[in-house]
Formats: structure tokens, C-alpha cells, sequence
């Protein structure tokens, strides 16, 4: 998903143009999971990003490696919900391989109220 907003730099750290970023123009929104529960409960959170390629297609943390974080966040006293972000990056790595269609990539968010 694009933002709409110019995305200014390339996964080689150079200016985005049409050879070395997927979306020259755009740059994506991280992803944004809503918990909800009890107000103000503590929630320990386990995100997993794992390196995937498929179709010529890497996904991975935005770091670009595997990646893993466990963290405790306090849902709002007055909505009882918590936005949780988590943010990846899609690299084109072998344009030999890519073909039409969708590809799926996966990553896994555990929570646990207490």
C-alpha cells in the first residue's frame, strides 16, 4: 500500500527512479494493528517478520532481515484500544523470476492480555 507521499530514496540508497524502486513515486505506510480489551490493560505483544522471496520478490522487516520484537503496550484508559505498528519492505531482487499476479507474504503478531 502507497501513501501517496514521493518515496525520494532507492533500496541502494540512491535518488527513486524507475530502475531502482518498485514505486519511484510512492513510498508505503507501515502497517497498523488496532487491540482492543479491557481499559488501560497491558498487552505484551510478539510481531515476527521472517525473509521471504518469492517471484523474483523479497519481503522483510524494513531493516531487510528477519527480524523479531516483543514489547508491552498499555491499551488507552478512555478507549481501551492500542495501534501497533509494524513496517516491511518489498525488494525487487531478480527481475528474471517475476511474473503476473499476487504474491502472499506473511508475518505473525501474537498478543497477551494480562
Amino acid at each position: 500500500m502507497a501513501n501517496d507521499q514521493p518515496n525520494t530514496l532507492a533500496f541502494n540508497g540512491e535518488a527513486a527512479n524507475e530502475a531502482n524502486s518498485l514505486c519511484p513515486n510512492l513510498t508505503g505506510d507501515g502497517a497498523i494493528i488496532q487491540l482492543s480489551g479491557v481499559k488501560g490493560a497491558t498487552v505484551t505483544v510478539n510481531k515476527v517478520i521472517t525473509k521471504q522471496e518469492k517471484g523474483g520478490v523479497a519481503f522483510a522487516h524494513y531493516t531487510g532481515n528477519p527480524w523479531s520484537d516483543v514489547r508491552n503496550y498499555q491499551l488507552s484508559a478512555t478507549s481501551g484500544t492500542v495501534g501497533v505498528g509494524l513496517w516491511s519492505r518489498v525488494t525487487l531482487v531478480d527481475k528474471s523470476l517475476v511474473t503476473d499476479g499476487i504474491l502472499d507474504f506473511t508475518y505473525d503478531i501474537s498478543a497477551a492480555y494480562q
